[in-house]
Formats: C-alpha cells, structure tokens, sequence
C-alpha cells in the first residue's frame, strides 16, 4: 500500500518530534496483549482487550472492553497515559481504516500494511502507517504511535519557543527559520488536544 500524503506527514512529525526532544522523548509500545473477541454463546457483542503497555521504563497492564476492538485499545492506552505520566490527552476515535497485503516475495510470508485515522476531535485526525504480518499488530503500533505524538508534542513546544527566543536574541535567522517550520509541525498535534 503506499502511503497516503496525510501519513508521510505524520511520520515526519513524529520525527520531527523525536530530534527536538532528544533523549527526553517518551516512547510508548505495546508489550503483550490478550484479546477475547465476544462470546457468541451470551450474546457479548464486546472486545475484551489486556495490554501489557511500556511507558518509557515503566510498564503497566490494563484492560478494557468495548464494541470495538480498536476503541478498548484505544481506551487501554489512554488510561495507561494517564497513570502513568499524570497527563490527560485525548480520547482517540477511529476515522478511518485501510490495509493492503504486501507480497514481498515468492518466499516470504505476506505483509500487511495498515493506515489508520485516528480523530482526537471533531476537526483533526492524525494518521499512521505500519506492517507487520499481524494485522492486529500493526493498528496497535499505530495507536501507540499516535499517543507518542500526543504525549510528547507538548515537551517538544517548550523546546522550541525556548529555542525560537534564543535564536532572536543571537540573531540567527537561518535557526529562527526552521525553528518555525518545526513549531508548526508541533503545533498541528496539539490541534488535536
């Protein structure tokens, strides 16, 4: 699948992001999970989602159930956010999906790329791509991802207004430059806060 011009750009805002911060940036990944998918026998229309979920150093086990299997992941990676580092982002909700199979090659198992569009409010989506030969796999990267943009945007803002002042006062306007270009990308996250 090739990757939609809303995607790329995140990709380059989530690096982006990841070189303002340095060795500040908080990753967050997705260690394990267990997925129970609705028992048909009760009449359970609901996904029960664990996730073993690493916050920086810290990992934490959460679960949570809902309609659908991306919102109680989804709703597993808010809660860990918000324990473990003590601040509210928003609720991601699910705008849009598309996968394609990746045939590599004649010996290797197919790859699976997925594209998700995830909304943190009315007006802005923040879209992600990733493979893997597990399609489950690959939307739960992409929601951890998203979380990393929304987690770290903000620390990423403070270096560069920080930066923006000192590049004024030394009077470098080839930094002054792109320190606004960067500080745009960081701002289209925190849109979605």
């Amino acid at each position: 699948m090739q990757k939609s011009h809303d995607a790329t750009l995140y990709e380059k805002r989530l690096l982006t992001i990841r070189q303002i911060v340095g060795d500040t940036f908080t990753p967050i990944s997705v260690k394990s999970v267990m997925l129970n998918d609705c028992d048909i026998e009760r009449d359970d229309n609901h996904t029960h989602v664990s996730l073993c979920i690493a916050i920086g150093e810290t990992q934490l086990n959460i679960k949570h159930s809902s309609i659908g299997i991306i919102e109680a992941i989804d709703l597993c990676l808010h809660e860990a956010v918000k324990n473990i580092l003590s601040i509210d982002v928003p609720k991601l909700k699910l705008t849009s999906f598309r996968a394609a199979v990746e045939r590599r090659s004649f010996n290797v198992e197919s790859c699976i790329s997925v594209e998700l569009g995830l909304s943190c409010n009315d007006k802005t989506s923040i879209y992600i791509i990733n493979a893997s030969q597990s399609l489950l796999k690959a939307s739960i990267r992409d929601i951890a991802k998203a979380y990393e943009l929304l987690v770290n945007a903000p620390n990423a803002l403070v270096i560069l207004k920080k930066s923006i002042t000192d590049a004024k006062i030394r009077n470098r306007n080839d930094l002054l430059m792109k320190y606004v270009s960067e500080l745009d990308d960081v701002n289209a996250i925190l849109l979605c806060q």
